[in-house]
């Protein structure tokens, strides 16, 4: 595995260039990330194939617009797998899977089905990713992971297990609020969804709750400092790409101890009511609970 495209390393103990070049490449060998790259990869059908160009694009034109580097992920850190190899060699238990700087897609038969994982795994991918990594006091050869920050999620090296990384809420959250950006552009394309399913994609929305959540802090910034909502979103998602987190120095000034229940909160629906609940987002609360229909939210 080629060292991630967009990850910043930070080395403690290293001596030099030529060390760390060392340690980054013991860490991106690491067994568990070899085995990720021995799983099987599919040859892409051309409708694969043109939804993931689409959706390189998307991302592409969102940096710009941003005012950032315009962002990619690598046509080669794409991995489109059999649902088998995916459950057996990526995860048993995800819908699909980002690492890294790469991202692993299931193959589903439902073009709609399918760009929906790929734009949320996309968006993962492509957010900025910081790894801290340590020498062995012992044998420097070893390396180790300290922590880890992708997009808004923190891992520390916490002792307590399970190790759940700080932010994860806001982090699905704001992965989908890009995503939903990506699939609206993808939509717009040629390629060849159904009218209903092309009106999916668009409605579609992974971490419903969260979404909802963050939608609410976004209306308490643009409100409490007079900005649209579309200008506050895209100071979100400019600290998603950029590893920064000034968009919660903001919301703390408006809503006391808000960095600390986001900071504990999980990605679970149960998690994002927790954090509703005490941040008092009472609209937020509501839409929550409110039915909706399956197809256009997981």
């Amino acid at each position: 595995m080629p060292k991630p495209w967009n990850m910043e390393f930070r080395i403690t103990s290293a001596a030099g260039e030529e060390e760390r070049d060392k340690l980054e490449k013991a860490f991106v060998e690491k067994p568990a990330l070899r085995r990720m790259e021995s799983a099987k990869e599919l040859e892409r059908t051309p409708f694969e194939a043109a939804s993931i160009t689409a959706s390189r694009e998307a991302i592409r034109e969102l940096t710009a617009r941003l005012g950032l580097p315009k962002t990619d992920v690598p046509d080669d850190h794409i991995h489109v797998l059999t649902p088998q190899e995916f459950a057996k060699e990526i995860s048993p238990h995800a819908e699909g899977k980002s690492l890294f700087g790469h991202a692993y897609i299931p193959r589903n038969d439902d073009p709609v089905v399918f760009t929906r994982l790929l734009t949320h795994e996309l968006s993962h991918a492509a957010s900025h990713a910081q790894i801290q990594l340590n020498q062995g006091a012992a044998d420097p050869r070893q390396v180790s992971m300290r922590h880890r920050k992708i997009g808004f999620t923190f891992s520390p090296n916490r002792k307590e297990k399970p190790r759940i990384p700080f932010f994860n809420g806001l982090n699905e959250g704001t992965t989908e609020l890009c995503a939903r950006f990506l699939r609206n552009q993808v939509a717009t394309t040629d390629l060849p969804f159904e009218d209903a399913g092309r009106k999916s994609l668009k409605r579609f929305v992974f971490y419903r709750p969260w979404v909802i959540v963050v939608d609410a802090l976004l209306q308490i910034i643009a409100q409490a400092e007079g900005v649209s909502y579309e200008d506050a979103q895209d100071d979100l998602l400019r600290d998603y790409f950029r590893g920064t987190y000034t968009i919660l120095q903001r919301l703390e000034r408006h809503r006391n101890g808000v960095t600390h229940v986001l900071r504990e909160a999980d990605h679970s629906p149960d998690g994002a009511e927790a954090a509703a609940n005490k941040l008092q987002l009472t609209e937020a609360l509501r839409d929550m609970r409110r039915p909706t229909d399956r197809s256009s939210s997981s």
